[in-house]
């Protein structure tokens, strides 16, 4: 979520029932976890609304969010962050089209037909956690040293 944080975020977080876990939020009833990164959107991102029980809320795309995860594994290395990706895009019906563009923007087309393919392989090969981990760390590395 993008927000403006301070003491009007938290008052405003409680009400809607989540606890402060650290910088974040957790929502106990079915455990949802609540990030805000920053306080406004970036040039080509875009939000969708999501129901919360009685609470419409403004959430970042799920085609940004993925994009967002593609960074940081790709940038930043972050083998959990491409498995984020993965999961992202097994969980969310995403607007494919959108999806590709944003990679494109972001510079991240390369890490999204990566994580594509890892999940392809995990899959086909029924490979459990450890090894998925390990492919995709390998695949990450390789990644790395081609751009």
């Amino acid at each position: 979520m993008v927000c403006p944080g301070g003491n009007d975020l938290q008052q405003l977080m409680q009400i809607l029932g989540f606890e402060r876990l650290g910088k974040d939020y957790v929502y106990p009833k079915n455990k949802l976890y609540v990030e805000f990164p920053s306080s406004a959107l970036g040039p080509h991102e875009t939000t969708q609304i999501f129901k919360l029980d009685k609470h419409w809320i403004k959430i970042v795309s799920i085609e940004d969010l993925i994009v967002d995860r593609l960074c940081a594994f790709k940038f930043l290395s972050s083998a959990l962050d491409g498995l984020n990706s993965i999961l992202l895009l097994e969980s969310n019906p995403c607007n494919e089209q959108r999806l590709h563009q944003r990679a494109q923007q972001e510079e991240v087309w390369d890490a999204l037909e990566v994580v594509k393919q890892v999940r392809e392989t995990v899959i086909r090969k029924k490979l459990s956690p450890k090894q998925s981990n390990r492919l995709l760390e390998k695949t990450m590395r390789s990644l790395k040293k081609s751009t």
